[in-house]
C-alpha cells in the first residue's frame, strides 16, 4: 500500500509551498491526477472544489468522508469535521461509531474497530472487518435453501 494521509472535511489540499496557506501537502502527480479528476468528471467534483488562495492553486474536500485513491497508489484518508479538534485516530473512531449507527449497517464491530482504528488506516480496518464478517458466516455455514 502507497502513503497514506489523513485530512479532514473542508480541508485543503496543495502540492510544493502551498502548506503557507494552510493547506495539507501531496505529491505534484497525485495533486495534478485529483484536480483532473474534480474537473473532468461530476462524481469528482462531489469530492473535491478547485480553489486558490495567495496565488496557489489549491482543491478543497468537500462534504464526503472516506477514502480517495489514486493510480499512484497515494491514498487520501478524509475523517469527518467533528473530529477536527481530535486525533486522526479518534477522528477515525468518531467515524467508525457512526457508521456503526446506520440502520442496516452492521458491518463494524465497534469494541474491534476501536483498537484497529488506533493503529490503522479507514481501508484497512474496512477491509479487516469485511474479512472478519466473511469468516464468521463461514463459520456458521451458508445456507443452503436452494432447490435443484
Amino acid at each position: 500500500m502507497g502513503e497514506v494521509i489523513s485530512v479532514f472535511e473542508y480541508d485543503l489540499l496543495g502540492s510544493d509551498k502551498a502548506a503557507s496557506v494552510g493547506a495539507k501537502l501531496v505529491p505534484p502527480l497525485v495533486f495534478n491526477y485529483l484536480e483532473a479528476l474534480s474537473l473532468a468528471s461530476n462524481q469528482g467534483s462531489q469530492f473535491l472544489k478547485l480553489t486558490s488562495r495567495s496565488g496557489f492553486k489549491l482543491l478543497q474536500v468537500q462534504n464526503y468522508a472516506g477514502m480517495l485513491s489514486t493510480p499512484h497508489g497515494f491514498q487520501l484518508e478524509i475523517l469527518p469535521k467533528v473530529g477536527k479538534n481530535l486525533t486522526a485516530a479518534n477522528a477515525r473512531q468518531t467515524l467508525l461509531t457512526m457508521l456503526s449507527h446506520l440502520p442496516g449497517f452492521r458491518h463494524i464491530e465497534t469494541q474491534q474497530a476501536t483498537l484497529q482504528a488506533q493503529r490503522m488506516p479507514l481501508l484497512e480496518i474496512f477491509i479487516h472487518q469485511f474479512l472478519h464478517s466473511v469468516s464468521q458466516l463461514l463459520k456458521q455455514g451458508l445456507r443452503s435453501d436452494y432447490v435443484m
